[in-house]
């Protein structure tokens, strides 16, 4: 195969199965698989693990990046409604997320018990941003939209206890 800006490169072909390059003691270094749907990479830490790998088909293309030990995670996922970003703890929870779609943007973050604890959504027709306990339970909320807005306030009983609107 010809390259623009140096020699010819190596054209290797992967055969059916995939393809494993490994240490002469036998540990893998990287993987490189693919069928008639889905393209996979890997490439392995010192200690065998999965520390990076990408997939890719018609639908989604992902890459995820691991933490030697195997705990602890962030990814990418991309589709063709967008994609987002995710991070997880030690615990393998997600902690924080990015996402976007068509309608706009969100926001998420957890607890380490993988409660959500606050997040934001923006859209077409306004935004939300809600706070939360230790349990989930939504304790203040704020809601954009025209033409105006509402502020709520809960208990810890879910119960509100205090609301504002503006521009109604």
């Amino acid at each position: 195969m010809a390259s623009e800006n140096g020699p010819e490169m190596q054209v290797i072909t992967v055969p059916e199965g995939g393809l494993v390059f490994q240490t002469p003691e036998g540990r893998p270094l990287l993987v490189i698989r693919a069928d008639s749907d889905t393209t996979h990479f890997a490439l392995f830490a010192p200690n065998g693990r999965p520390a990076v790998t990408m997939n890719a088909d018609e639908k989604v293309t992902t890459i995820g990046a691991f933490h030697a030990d195997g705990v602890g995670h962030a990814g990418i996922a991309v589709d063709n409604r967008g994609g987002d970003i995710s991070v997880s703890g030690s615990e393998g929870l997600v902690a924080a997320r990015i996402g976007s779609r068509q309608s706009g943007g969100t926001i998420n973050v957890s607890n380490n018990a993988g409660k959500a604890m606050a997040y934001m959504v923006a859209g077409s027709e306004g935004g939300v941003i809600t706070v939360n306990t230790a349990s989930g339970e939504p304790v203040v909320g704020l809601l954009a939209q025209t033409p105006g807005g509402v502020a709520i306030v809960h208990d810890a009983n879910g119960e509100t206890v205090w609301e504002a609107r503006a521009g109604e």
